[in-house]
């Protein structure tokens, strides 16, 4: 079965005139806007799934990404000089046919999804995890530009409260070979549950966020970092769910830092969250109060979070479950690191 051709990149010849910026904006826009396909296995089968690309300019005359994309013809060369085409590569994977998915600059690193795959596993064999026993979750664009990865780690790594369902570690890896790069996380997970938070949360900042340079090696570096960590931070997590935390303390945190940080919607939500271990939506369209009086409809309940939020743990489960609610990716991540610097606010001036 054939593919539906990126119509960012068709005509490209066509629109020149109009700008490169604006059609390099376009072209990504559609990548982006694509269907999620999402796989499941160890990673070693994930990694055959992911398909391979090149970069090649686009000025260059009488080539595969020139018929491709519409570049023919003289004066291409002057206005896209310093612009390449990331193609994927015809074979397994996504697809069978040469594709462009993006255009980038010259300045762009491109960072293989296989090669980051292969590194990642790497640091599991070096933290003595299988990356045979790795359950992973891979969500790849139909184009396969963006490469959404989630590595379950062995049971031995997780953390576990006497009655509380137990957290378990995570490696997110985020990949985009046509713009924003590659970043990687190690983050608590709920068992079960979506609630999720950055590993390091207790340091109360968002220092430890792994923003990967080009230099694939670091990821091994990376991930062994968060897992020392990880290590490290299990009797400050064992400490906070003896924290108590008072309802005066969740309305100040709720009307103040998380509403100006992830905005009212997640603000209303997990204040109802924290008060009766339920989600909820807004009971009315308009209603210009304060989030922690905002009337709202419960939805679904709250896997791991108690029906009434009493400790700084019962807090961080709830604050990690509003946190997947990212637009994106990206923006997922971005609200998992910032876990530490709203659970700082909570506490501002009362813990060390």
């Amino acid at each position: 079965m054939g593919e539906i051709v990126n119509p960012g990149l068709v005509g490209v010849h066509k629109q020149l005139g109009s700008g490169m910026p604006e059609l390099r904006a376009k072209a990504d826009a559609w990548s982006a806007r694509n269907d999620l396909r999402n796989y499941t296995g160890n990673l070693r089968e994930i990694a055959a799934l992911v398909p391979e690309f090149d970069r090649r300019s686009l000025a260059q005359k009488d080539s595969s990404i020139g018929r491709a994309a519409g570049v023919q013809g003289a004066g291409v060369r002057d206005d896209s000089s310093h612009l390449d085409v990331v193609l994927r590569r015809a074979g397994p994977g996504v697809g069978l046919l040469e594709m462009p998915v993006g255009v980038v600059t010259r300045r762009h690193q491109l960072l293989p999804h296989a090669r980051v795959i292969q590194n990642l596993e790497k640091a599991l064999e070096a933290a003595e995890a299988d990356p045979l026993h790795a359950q992973t979750q891979l969500d790849l664009t139909d184009f396969g530009a963006r490469m959404s990865l989630l590595v379950d780690l062995p049971s031995r790594f997780n953390f576990e409260l006497a009655d509380n369902v137990p957290l378990g570690l995570r490696v997110l890896v985020h990949n985009s070979v046509n713009g924003g790069g590659l970043r990687l996380l190690v983050v608590w997970q709920l068992q079960d549950s979506a609630s999720a938070f950055l590993c390091g949360v207790t340091h109360l900042a968002s220092r430890l966020v792994h923003r990967l340079p080009t230099q694939l090696d670091n990821i091994c570096s990376s991930v062994r970092k968060a897992l020392d960590v990880a290590q490290a931070e299990r009797a400050a997590l064992q400490q906070w769910s003896t924290q108590l935390v008072t309802r005066d303390q969740l309305v100040a945190w709720v009307d103040g830092s998380v509403r100006r940080m992830w905005g009212r919607q997640a603000a209303v939500r997990l204040f109802h969250i924290a008060m009766t271990g339920w989600d909820a939506d807004p009971a009315f369209s308009v209603e210009k109060v304060v989030p922690s009086r905002r009337t709202m409809q419960a939805s679904d309940p709250v896997h791991g979070t108690p029906a009434f939020v009493e400790t700084a743990y019962d807090a961080l489960i709830a604050l990690g479950w509003i946190a997947r609610d990212g637009r994106d990716a990206n923006e997922r991540l971005d609200r998992m690191v910032q876990t530490g610097l709203l659970m700082r606010a909570l506490f501002r001036g009362q813990m060390q």
